[in-house]
């Protein structure tokens, strides 16, 4: 009887501290996923301060742009969701059935159907993969079948969200992942802000 009590009160610490290591890894975990949260942010913000003082210049020799400086280069992913034919609801009625009074005399079956076809459309997401390049004077996605440039005198409007931008020209909007949102949405605006050149 006592190793039968030994056994169970073993069973019940054992428990207690794995629930206990368990709770404090996970804690750990949510607090390291935190910590890079907020270096990611801070970092971000580091950057947004910089522009302050000008204007970063990049040199990428595989990337041509003629006179245009380049100011921000990313590998990024361009969401593009639409609304699309994605399969038909098919439905049918009827009936068959043989004729009491003829079907001696003339085997008639007497037959009746009906259907119908109703398109069914859902939103459809695609990711294309490309670089994001900005300069003084657009705005352009490299992807050889999405590839897009606006020009900055074009640009109606850009948005931060938390995991990316939003770009608006005329009727068209992209939806862009990037690293810093905020960071590209001052830079664009400082840029917007510079004196025309001739």
């Amino acid at each position: 009887m006592i190793i039968v009590i030994l056994l169970i009160l073993t069973a019940i610490i054992t428990s207690i501290l794995y629930s206990i290591s368990k709770t404090k890894k996970k804690k750990r975990e949510q607090e390291e996923a935190l910590e890079e949260a907020l270096a990611k942010e801070n970092a971000e913000q580091k950057r947004i301060k910089d522009l302050q003082r000008g204007l970063p210049i990049l040199d990428i020799p595989s990337l041509y742009l003629g006179d245009a400086k380049l100011r921000y280069y990313e590998t990024v992913v361009l969401i593009e969701s639409e609304n699309k034919l994605t399969g038909f609801n098919n439905s049918s009625t009827g009936f068959s059935r043989e004729s009491l009074f003829f079907h001696d005399v003339l085997d008639t079956h007497v037959t009746y159907a009906q259907g119908n076809s109703e398109a069914v459309y859902d939103e459809v997401v695609t990711n294309y993969m490309g670089e994001l390049a900005i300069t003084d004077e657009k705005i352009i996605f490299i992807n050889p079948e999405k590839g897009f440039d606006i020009d900055m005198d074009e640009l109606t409007l850009i948005k931060a969200y938390d995991d990316g931008i939003s770009l608006q020209s005329g009727e068209n909007t992209y939806t862009i992942l990037v690293e810093e949102p905020r960071y590209c949405t001052v830079l664009v605006n400082t840029i917007k802000k510079l004196p025309k050149q001739k």
